[in-house]
């Protein structure tokens, strides 16, 4: 699998892909977060297949326990703020889900992330993360490591 492109749903808020304009430290845009769609595809894909996999990026600073009851799973930046450090952790976690069996590879992402067609009446079914730390060290936690 590999990250083809990121996008935002937020369009209306930022400029087409100007999403990246959103930074927690000069939150003119008054936004919790943004809303990232990361487009995956498989390598050497003659067909060229695109999925859908969505998550909330937010701060530290701006985490509440409303996001305990957001339906996207979120993931939350502990430290500074930058947007190498959100791709990089993404990346690494796509790379980290990679299997030689397609489905599995997708059922691996789907622990932390929504997929296109989540809720559909033949897709099986994920234990969900629904909170996911991007550390200090950029490793990824469930639980909010200090």
């Amino acid at each position: 699998m590999e990250i083809k492109f990121y996008e935002s749903t937020d369009l209306w808020e930022f400029e087409k892909n100007l999403y990246e304009k959103w930074n927690p430290i000069s939150n003119h845009y008054n936004l919790l977060g943004v809303n990232l769609s990361i487009i995956i595809g498989f390598e050497n894909d003659q067909k060229e297949t695109k999925d859908i996999f969505t998550i909330f990026v937010m701060h530290e600073q701006d985490y509440n326990d409303e996001v305990l009851n957001f339906t996207t799973p979120t993931w939350i930046v502990k430290g500074e703020f930058s947007w190498s450090r959100v791709y990089g952790a993404i990346e690494n976690y796509v790379d980290s889900c990679n299997d030689k069996n397609e489905e599995k590879s997708f059922m691996n992402l789907r622990r932390r992330m929504n997929w296109e067609f989540e809720g559909y009446e033949k897709t099986t079914e994920v234990k969900k993360e629904f909170i996911t730390w991007i550390e200090m060290n950029d490793t990824l936690s469930s639980e909010g490591e200090t």
